[in-house]
């Protein structure tokens, strides 16, 4: 290998339950926070009325800010490294407000993420021509080929469960994208392509 090769690039899918658990609670309470309000789950949680219509709605919703930045935290350490399961009810303890309303929901909404994950995705899957990972290096060649330099080695999405074909950066080389997304495989693969000329 050439001394002026660039690194090996890692690249990895993230699918994580602790966020999703966060965002049915979000959703469930009908607060109006999160890294964007706008973006719910979808499907939806299925309660026809938001559970939290007797909350101190600030309080719970800054207490949820918190805890929701906690859970990102180290959901994208694992990004980098070993994923370990995040245990989103030990999170609660300190967020007394959010711990009462959330807790008798922890259940439906790890039942939800189960309901609504699928089996083999083509993320997931290497055996699939659409599978992200090989897409991704693909991308970042040709652009190390037209000149946009690479300041990064490991590039890691987190896959949400949101509304939308939608996505955005978190950190150098970490990305929120919603299923959605991910499964256009021509969209996604324009909206990285897109991200990779941003970088400065």
């Amino acid at each position: 290998m050439s001394m002026l090769s660039p690194p090996k690039l890692d690249v990895g899918f993230l699918e994580p339950g602790a966020l999703v658990a966060a965002l049915y609670i979000r959703d469930a309470l009908g607060l109006m926070t999160g890294p964007d309000a706008r973006l719910r789950l979808d499907p939806p949680t299925g309660l026809a009325e938001p559970a939290g219509n007797t909350l101190d709605s600030e309080l719970v919703s800054a207490e949820w800010t918190s805890w929701w930045s906690e859970i990102m935290e180290r959901t994208t350490q694992s990004l980098t490294g070993v994923h370990h399961p995040i245990d989103v009810a030990s999170g609660l303890e300190s967020r007394p407000e959010l711990r009462n309303a959330a807790e008798p929901m922890l259940g439906d909404a790890e039942a939800w993420y189960r309901d609504q994950a699928e089996p083999v995705q083509g993320w997931k899957d290497p055996r699939d021509k659409k599978f992200l990972p090989f897409r991704v290096m693909a991308l970042v060649k040709a652009q190390l080929r037209r000149g946009v330099r690479r300041r990064f080695t490991t590039i890691g999405f987190l896959v949400l469960p949101l509304a939308g074909a939608v996505g955005w950066e978190l950190k150098p080389g970490q990305y929120v994208v919603s299923k959605h997304l991910v499964r256009d495989t021509e969209k996604f693969e324009s909206w990285f392509a897109s991200q990779l000329l941003a970088v400065k």
